[in-house]
């Protein structure tokens, strides 16, 4: 049995007993970066935030990152910048849905859909493009004005 109790923006108690279990809850912001194989992506300081809301121990995320510049990046990214660092183990898995806009160079049939996760015991997400086969580097099409917008939901530490 699940005891949720407490105050949460002006709401009572579902459980009918004050204090027992407190639930935290937090909105705020973060700051996004990237790191790839090779290379160096930047963000455009104007696009740079992550929002998220932490319930407990679940963490929500998203927000829309514009790169600036890029110097030769190629193989795997990573996107830093998560509020809070994830679980150990099996529960330290969370799920990412990217959507990314302005390539710099078509995502062929072999890495066409850009797919992401969060290890375990991390502050970090890595990006590839998977077609179903394989999966590929994502970072060889990121230009300058790229969009990349990101959703997630994790558990953390």
């Amino acid at each position: 049995i699940i005891s949720m109790s407490g105050v949460i923006g002006g709401v009572g108690s579902k459980s009918g007993v004050i204090g027992e279990t407190e639930l935290d809850y937090e909105e705020g912001t973060s700051t996004a970066s990237f790191t790839a194989g090779s290379g160096t992506i930047t963000i455009h300081n104007d696009w740079k935030t992550l929002y998220y809301t932490r319930i407990g121990r679940i963490c929500h995320f998203s927000g829309t990152v514009t790169i600036g510049s890029v110097s030769s990046p190629s193989s795997w990214m990573r996107v830093h910048g998560l509020p809070f660092t994830s679980a150990s183990g099996n529960t330290g898995y969370g799920t990412v849905t990217v959507r990314i806009n302005d390539c710099t160079s078509s995502m062929g049939s072999d890495d066409n859909a850009p797919v992401a996760y969060i290890p375990a015991n991390d502050t970090w997400f890595y990006v590839q493009c998977f077609g179903g086969r394989y999966a590929n580097g994502v970072s060889d099409h990121f230009g300058a004005s790229t969009n990349f917008t990101c959703s997630g939901t994790y558990i953390i530490a």
